[in-house]
């Protein structure tokens, strides 16, 4: 086997098979090296009760063109997820009923109203301020942030729960500059009610497949790599099998597990300090397949915000309006690491009865439930994305995507466009091709 390349990309995630593709389009001769036996990464669509569900990337929603634009390319049909009926909100100790907005008080509802304005324009703001500024902004948690701006507990729990939901984190845990950026990139807090508008029947995993069609003898499964050497003249990449030797590396892979793989030489104290404080976010995406979508029939959608747990969120993910219905429940931060802890029956057992709270007694008696704690996965180990804690984005935020040499880095959390979603995956996929040719072209590097 011919173990030297133009490029190689370290993950077969999205953002991974993004960068190759990209790079094979140009010309370049790609190897793509992944741990896993098999690909996408945090996209992991399997069988249920012969139904194809997904435990990982699941949602597209509006702006998240690239998603979009594959599906399509692959001819998958999009099931618009269900939204008609009220949603569940269980709040500051109250529980209740309403529509994306929970059913506050008048005062509590024009509070929330109030903090969104501020979010969006703290976002507005984030990026363009000065150094100094964003340093102010980035010392303070999202927890503290909303405690000095919410006038009522109401207003800062609906907040404090849909940040912490889509940052598998405690909002104590991420500063309020990671918060803004991560809504830059998605164009504001209006995006956060449509973000989940649509899913793929048959899966998300139909995207990976469709960019490996014109990969697929380049990508390489069940080979980790464990060490990169790198001068002016190249690469050397070196998994348990072989040594690969190009002229370039994309490491599409998470920050805290990229930190995993020894380099020689090491990496500047920078880019290190980044890795050591920057860690993932916990989720365990739970799936309950029903005979039916019985909460429909209750006049509800499907969808619960809980900020006591175990369950933090749920949607309605079933996929065709005469088969079984599926409810997906998310765990997230504190939440997804104690009942990560459990063993898989007891868990079952805790999430089967928060959803019966939630939805009655229906909810007790799914025909099937998976499950799957993405914290204890070997090659993921978090949720969605990285979780900035307060301080590290100001101090060390540029090393997330800045080339070291001949290594470039790639994967959602480094996305400019919807970081922490597959949109951002393949965004920064897209981009660290475009590094790479770039580099390589600016050195007139012929292929070998």
């Amino acid at each position: 086997m011919n173990t030297r390349v133009d490029v190689v990309v370290v993950g077969a995630g999205l953002s991974g098979l993004s960068a190759a593709r990209s790079l094979s389009r140009g010309g370049f001769h790609v190897a793509v090296l992944e741990a896993r036996d098999r690909v996408g990464a945090r996209v992991l669509s399997v069988a249920l009760e012969g139904r194809t569900v997904d435990l990982g990337g699941q949602w597209i929603g509006p702006g998240q063109d690239r998603a979009y634009r594959l599906a399509a390319e692959a001819g998958v049909s999009l099931c618009a997820t269900h939204t008609a009926g009220q949603t569940m909100y269980r709040l500051d100790g109250r529980r209740g009923q309403g529509g994306s907005i929970p059913p506050l008080g008048p005062i509590a509802l024009l509070d929330a109203h109030r903090i969104q304005r501020r979010l969006d324009r703290l976002t507005h703001e984030a990026t363009s301020q000065p150094p100094s500024a964003e340093r102010t902004l980035d010392a303070v948690s999202a927890e503290s942030w909303l405690r000095s701006v919410a006038w009522t507990r109401g207003a800062r729990a609906f907040w404090k729960l849909l940040l912490e939901a889509g940052a598998c984190a405690t909002a104590a845990e991420v500063s309020t500059l990671a918060i803004a950026h991560q809504l830059k990139t998605m164009g504001g807090t209006g995006s956060l009610e449509t973000a989940e508008q649509d899913f793929m029947v048959g899966g998300a995993g139909q995207l990976a497949k469709q960019l490996m069609v014109e990969i697929s003898d380049c990508v390489y499964l069940g080979e980790p790599v464990q060490h990169i050497a790198h001068s002016a003249e190249g690469v050397s990449v070196v998994t348990e099998q072989r040594a690969w030797q190009a002229f370039a590396v994309i490491v599409a892979m998470p920050p805290a597990l990229a930190a995993r793989i020894t380099y020689n030489p090491i990496l500047p104290a920078l880019r290190d300090g980044l890795t050591q404080r920057i860690g993932q976010g916990a989720v365990i995406k739970c799936l309950c397949m029903y005979e039916h979508p019985f909460w429909r029939e209750d006049g509800l959608s499907g969808a619960l915000l809980d900020a006591t747990g175990p369950i933090t969120a749920t949607l309605d993910g079933t996929a065709s309006t005469d088969g079984p219905g599926v409810l997906v429940a998310l765990a997230t931060g504190t939440h997804a690491r104690t009942l990560g802890t459990k063993r898989p029956a007891r868990r079952r057992e805790v999430v089967l009865d928060a959803l019966t709270r939630a939805f009655g007694p229906a909810a007790a008696q799914p025909m099937a439930y998976l499950d799957h704690d993405w914290s204890a996965d070997e090659w993921a180990r978090g949720g969605y994305g990285a979780i900035p804690a307060p301080g590290v984005l100001s101090e060390f935020g540029p090393m997330l995507t800045a080339p070291i040499g001949r290594i470039f880095w790639a994967g959602t959390e480094t996305a400019s466009a919807w970081r922490n979603y597959m949109e951002g995956a393949l965004e920064s996929g897209e981009r660290a091709a475009y590094q790479v040719a770039s580099h390589l072209d600016a050195k007139a590097e012929t292929r070998p």
